[in-house]
């Protein structure tokens, strides 16, 4: 029989890659047993995991079957505990959400040690050595896309946040995303491009 504390490790675990798959959209209708078999879980302890959430009004089921989203209030806990990892939620403690988020499941991008201390690469199922890889592949073929003048400076102001995100303590999954969204739109939009087919196919190994 799992402890409180084991109890408590689980419910966050799941809460945040609930947030992850939905990408914070209170829209966003996800499998939740796909979610349980991504962490390891059999489908029964998911559903004691899936019944609390709900209960506390950080998820909601879509339909009868295994189909859930986040909830407003779960989205504010989510990012209320990314932002403040030392400072815990209504629901999780501190010492939790820093142990979960920056170690278990998201892997802290915070340097230990000494300054040369390498940093976590992935935060969560998003890999920042190929988000990096893909924002310095952009940077040297942005002069061939061939992008009208508005395309080429909304894309740069993407891959600023995009940068700035890598260089933060704590990046922001969904903000990386978004940005990344809007720059794979653009580049859809680049037909006849060979920089851009290229582009392209590196996100195709970047989970948006």
């Amino acid at each position: 029989m799992a402890s409180l504390q084991e109890k408590k490790e689980q419910r966050l675990r799941f809460m945040h890659r609930l947030y992850e798959a939905t990408d914070g959209d209170t829209f966003h209708d996800v499998d939740s047993t796909d979610i349980g078999k991504e962490l390891g879980w059999p489908d029964q302890l998911t559903e004691k995991v899936v019944e609390y959430l709900v209960g506390k009004g950080l998820a909601k089921y879509i339909s009868a079957g295994d189909l859930i989203t986040i909830t407003h209030a779960g989205v504010v806990e989510v990012e209320t505990a990314l932002d403040n990892p030392d400072q815990g939620t209504e629901h999780f403690a501190p010492v939790s959400v820093t142990q979960i988020f920056y170690r278990d499941v998201i892997g802290s991008a915070i340097q230990a040690g000494s300054p040369g201390a390498a940093q976590s690469t992935t935060i969560g199922d998003l890999n920042l050595d190929r988000v990096r890889h893909f924002v310095e592949r952009y940077e040297e073929a942005e002069p061939s896309l061939g992008l009208e003048a508005e395309e080429a400076a909304e894309a740069q102001a993407d891959i600023a946040t995009i940068r700035a995100q890598l260089d933060s303590p704590r990046p922001k999954p969904e903000i990386i995303r978004g940005s990344l969204r809007s720059v794979r739109t653009i580049l859809e939009g680049a037909t006849g491009s060979l920089a851009a087919s290229g582009l392209l196919e590196l996100l195709q190994h970047v989970h948006l």
